[in-house]
């Protein structure tokens, strides 16, 4: 267990990413690409749902965002072709 007072790295496999308002502007809180996040595609079938639990140490207004597209693809870093960002309604951390 670490001692009290030290940084831990926790994996958070999702296909999400979470952005933080400041200033005026959207900017990309390390959770989701850049950190823990799920390297390969996650396909679903038509119906099913995903869950992906993830933490936030950031306080203010936020958003979460999903890249997708149709169809299997593994090279997401590509920017495939028919790729659309989908974006949650904003929601405040206090």
């Amino acid at each position: 267990m670490p001692s009290e007072g030290a940084k831990t790295v926790e994996s958070t496999p999702t296909p999400v990413y979470v952005q933080a308002k400041n200033r005026g502007k959207w900017s990309t809180l390390l959770i989701g690409p850049d950190i823990g996040s799920v390297r390969r595609s996650v396909v679903l079938q038509p119906g099913d749902t995903q869950h992906y639990p993830f933490r936030l140490a950031h306080r203010g207004q936020m958003r979460v965002v999903l890249d997708c597209w149709m169809g299997e693809n593994d090279r997401a870093c590509t920017n495939p072709k028919g790729r659309k960002t989908a974006k949650s309604a904003v929601f405040v951390v206090e």
